[in-house]
């Protein structure tokens, strides 16, 4: 029988999602214990992936070189906001602007391994 595992996966916040995952003294320091759910004791124990291929793994970079990318495709800037528009019943609908880059936790076995995961 399967154990269960899930990842959830959202738009990458790319100002503070290095220092979030690297749990660096200060984004520690600067993020108040209520705001957000760190257990310090498993923190020791997080690893992480980078593709090879993604080149350098500064995220301000990466998501510059896909604005620039979209724009040299289509001739259009990113859309980055979130907008408004009305539907075909009078109600506003919000439209979410792009978040070409995804990050996501993965919630797992204490005892499953980064190449398990990678498999």
């Amino acid at each position: 029988m399967a154990t269960k595992s899930s990842i959830h996966i959202k738009p990458c916040n790319i100002a503070s999602s290095e220092a979030h995952n690297r749990r660096t003294a200060e984004y520690m320091r600067n993020i108040g214990e209520s705001r957000i759910y760190v257990v310090p004791e498993l923190s020791t124990d997080n690893e992480q992936w980078i593709n090879p291929d993604f080149g350098t793994p500064e995220l301000r970079t990466h998501y510059d070189n896909i604005k620039q990318m979209v724009k040299e495709k289509t001739g259009r800037a990113m859309q980055e906001k979130e907008r408004e528009r009305k539907g075909k019943n009078g109600k506003i609908i919000k439209v979410a602007g792009c978040s070409p880059i995804r990050e996501g936790v993965l919630l797992i076995r204490p005892d499953t391994t980064l190449a398990d995961v990678r498999k």
